[in-house]
């Protein structure tokens, strides 16, 4: 495969992890059990692993027994920035093999990491290669192979990015054209 052939297929991959992964936000009345009714659904992620089921709220995300639908933490993320206009993209959530949440902010290169053992957050202030003066963040997120790396949509400006965790550090992928499409998510 070319190294052209091969960042299509990355950027078709993010793009439908970023809209086509996601179960849409609850329309019906929420779950009787729920003890945090007041916060709205950006995203929903399932971990059937652990039996949870993650919600993403402005600022925080809520982790739910699947089985019973009660409210087994409600997680602050440290400075959390989204952006709602209306024009934007929603920010993504990203499950690791090993149950852990990753969040991404929709209006700056930032990332937390939620443990699934203790609820630990980590943040992740993202360092970028280019376009450092423009403000943006990530509204879609792929794991690269053995998730090694991650790969992170700007839909503001149809960037591509390669995403070490590690030395919290991205790198732009070249592009011949803005990654289309880049936040098809039900709103």
């Amino acid at each position: 495969m070319s190294k052209c052939h091969a960042v299509i297929f990355v950027v078709r991959v993010a793009i439908l992890l970023a809209g086509c992964s996601e179960h849409p936000a609850p329309v019906a009345e929420p779950v009787a059990a729920r003890e945090e009714s007041a916060h709205q659904v950006l995203r929903v992620k399932e971990d059937l692993a652990r039996g949870r089921r993650w919600e993403l709220g402005w600022g925080a995300a809520y982790a739910y027994d699947v089985a019973s639908g009660q409210l087994i933490r409600r997680v602050p993320l440290p400075g959390a920035s989204f952006s709602g206009a209306r024009e934007t993209c929603l920010p993504d959530m990203l499950l690791s093999r090993s149950g852990a949440l990753i969040v991404s902010s929709n209006a700056q290169p930032a990332l937390w990491r939620i443990s699934p053992a203790h609820f630990e957050v980590e943040r992740f202030d993202i360092a970028v290669d280019s376009d450092k003066v423009k403000d943006f963040g990530f509204s879609g997120l792929a794991w690269g192979a053995d998730e090694k790396a991650l790969y992170g949509v700007s839909a503001v400006m149809g960037t591509l990015w390669r995403i070490d965790l590690d030395s919290a550090a991205a790198s732009k992928i070249a592009l011949s054209s803005r990654a289309p499409g880049a936040c098809a998510e039900v709103r």
